[in-house]
């Protein structure tokens, strides 16, 4: 039973929390491309087989959307939420992996890529290197790793296997999710000052106050949701000292200690943290 109410709840305030990340988006326009150099014309070889790749190279695992879910495409990527307009994802035609446009991305996620024309090779963030028609990349000049199949040009832009988000740029993840492609950056953990700091903002920042001090902090359970990020409970024990006439602070839980402070107070809280702001909604004194 304690379960399910934990489940229930958290739809309901993920629902609300989803759409106050929202406000905190830019507009929905592609920006223009910085710091990269614009692709030449680049007539591709033709040919489909896979490239030689060198010796000793590690190998990483081949996409991860199952070839009977491609059909669901709907044309769209979505960045962090936000929707990038003028490209679509493509599907390799040698063994069915979708392909994605690499800079428009990149510049979404804060990612510089850099093209050398001679070479025919994207640098990214200055230690990344991949090569066109070659299926492997390289990370500081360490032993190449493949990850197959190889970045190609189309429409004059370099597209990379979905998978290259997570395997090759960590950090990052993408996915086919309801017919669409959704790319995203894998949030951080949601420490315990971070609840605190939340927490007394929302719940203890009142004209009520005279003073308040934190005794602990526990997460209860925690969560990684895709386009959403971190959340979790977390119950939270406080003392309170009223400004007099409040007592309607030893409601719920608590007792009366010295000086007119009460006591040992608990109660849960539920936060959630996308693109490095923390929201927090109070649940109750149990669940």
């Amino acid at each position: 039973m304690k379960n399910t109410k934990i489940i229930f709840v958290l739809i309901m305030l993920t629902s609300v929390l989803i759409c106050a990340t929202s406000c905190i988006q830019d507009s929905y326009g592609v920006p223009e491309i910085s710091g990269t150099e614009v692709l030449p014309d680049y007539e591709h070889s033709g040919n489909d087989e896979p490239s030689k790749i060198p010796d000793d190279t590690t190998t990483i695992p081949s996409d991860n959307t199952p070839l009977d879910r491609i059909d669901e495409m709907n044309g769209d990527i979505l960045v962090n939420r936000e929707k990038l307009y003028g490209y679509s994802p493509s599907v390799d035609g040698f063994n069915g992996v979708v392909l994605l446009p690499l800079i428009p991305i990149a510049d979404k996620l804060g990612i510089e890529v850099i093209w050398d024309s001679e070479n025919d090779m994207a640098i990214i963030d200055g230690e990344l290197k991949i090569w066109i028609d070659k299926d492997y990349y390289t990370i500081n000049e360490t032993e190449p790793v493949q990850f197959g199949p190889a970045p190609q040009i189309i429409d004059n832009e370099i597209y990379v296997p979905i998978h290259f988000f997570g395997y090759a740029l960590t950090g990052y993840e993408a996915r086919l999710s309801e017919g669409t492609i959704v790319v995203f950056t894998k949030s951080e953990p949601i420490t315990d000052r971070e609840v605190e700091e939340a927490f007394v903002e929302v719940y203890l920042s009142v004209g009520t106050l005279t003073d308040y001090r934190i005794n602990s902090i526990e997460n209860v359970d925690n969560y990684a949701l895709p386009l959403i990020g971190t959340t979790g409970v977390w119950a939270v024990s406080f003392d309170v000292l009223p400004i007099e006439g409040y007592d309607n602070w030893i409601a719920g839980n608590g007792h009366y200690g010295e000086d007119g402070w009460i006591v040992e107070k608990g109660i849960y809280v539920y936060v959630i943290k996308t693109y490095g702001v923390v929201y927090l909604e109070v649940l109750g004194t149990g669940l």
